[in-house]
């Protein structure tokens, strides 16, 4: 399917309700719906709790009454179980250095297929990366051909600036969920001047996570790919705007 999406179960009902107990809804991330659990008011409130769901990623139950405020008279009850799946997350490496070979090791543990690029052949080898697809070549061209979606996830960490600035030029416009570039402020603030020259807007230039990751501490490859991939989790489940550290005092 491609998607994420909702599986929206009637449980439960209570005197006069539109279905029975059984009755199936699948709802996708756009609201495309397929069967119904009852149609109306109700059906169209459990279309966009199971958006909530699906941003969230989490299972729950919901009880509706079939009242006035549904525009309904039957005062029945209907409890709806919602369940949410994913489809395969697809993380698209650009650079097959020290921090893209973290991101191939912690991305395989996290459940990412993962595509390594780079135009080195030394680098682009499937001995260094044996379950990722590996492809060696220009990194502007080849980033072009890849199918980005919103279950696309791009890193952005190649041997050189002006590798860089190729490679988020190729995919900056894409529908990817996640778009990453490794470096200092002052080398984004220089790329994003140059495509913002180039006729790139300011607030697509703002979905690009530059400099890349969480402010988690530390330095090595490992630790550096653990705070993008904390990031890129953080926006999977869209709590990147209120990410915060809890603490008890």
């Amino acid at each position: 399917m491609g998607k994420r999406f909702a599986l929206v179960t009637v449980v439960d009902v209570a005197g006069s309700a539109p279905q029975c107990v059984g009755a199936k809804m699948i709802v996708l991330e756009d609201k495309t719906i397929f069967g119904t659990i009852g149609g109306g008011s109700v059906e169209h409130q459990a279309i966009n709790d199971a958006q909530e769901y699906i941003n969230r990623q989490k299972k729950g139950l919901r009880e509706y009454s079939l009242n006035k405020s549904f525009g309904l008279l039957c005062g029945g009850k209907m409890s709806v179980f919602f369940e949410t799946f994913k489809s395969d997350r697809k993380l698209v490496i650009a650079g097959a250095g020290h921090i893209g070979r973290a991101m191939y090791q912690l991305g395989l543990i996290l459940g990412y297929k993962i595509t390594i690029i780079d135009n080195r052949k030394e680098f682009a080898t499937a001995k260094l990366f044996p379950k990722a697809l590996v492809k060696c070549g220009h990194y502007a061209k080849l980033l072009a051909k890849e199918k980005l979606d919103e279950n696309s996830y791009i890193v952005i960490a190649t041997h050189g600036h002006a590798h860089d600035l190729e490679a988020l030029r190729a995919v900056i416009e894409s529908k990817a969920k996640y778009i990453g570039m490794i470096g200092s402020k002052n080398k984004v603030r220089e790329h994003f001047a140059i495509l913002k020259k180039e006729g790139i807007s300011k607030k697509v230039l703002g979905t690009v996570h530059a400099p890349i990751g969480l402010k988690l501490g530390g330095n090595s490859p490992e630790e550096i790919a653990l705070a993008i991939l904390a990031q890129m989790q953080a926006v999977e489940y869209n709590i990147d705007k209120d990410l915060q550290f809890t603490k008890i005092i």
